[in-house]
């Protein structure tokens, strides 16, 4: 899948940077970090379907050094747009930051 958009990451976070690559990584061989934006749809702009969030957790857990499991599966899985798995790995990250 090409994605005909290319987006300014420059004053994206760190972390933002990173679900990019997790998500160019997984979708296509196609794709690079730039093609991707906070406001894209999982589903309908970028096709990802049962198995592909099935398969993003795992990116996710290598990615950032974190455990989804319980609740949080269900709340991956119902993620609609890009930012919401950005703001989902910074609340992660900054969960462990408060407990180290």
């Amino acid at each position: 899948m090409k994605i005909p958009v290319t987006y300014d990451h420059s004053k994206e976070s760190e972390t933002a940077q990173r679900v990019y690559k997790v998500l160019a990584d997984m979708i296509d061989a196609d794709c690079k970090p730039e093609d991707f934006s906070r406001e894209m749809r999982l589903r309908s702009e970028l096709n990802m379907d049962d198995l592909d969030y099935t398969e993003i957790m795992p990116a996710l857990e290598d990615e950032f050094g974190f455990e989804i499991s319980g609740k949080d599966i269900e709340k991956v899985e119902g993620m609609e747009m890009v930012g919401e798995i950005i703001d989902y790995a910074e609340g992660r990250l900054a969960e462990s930051e408060a407990t180290s």
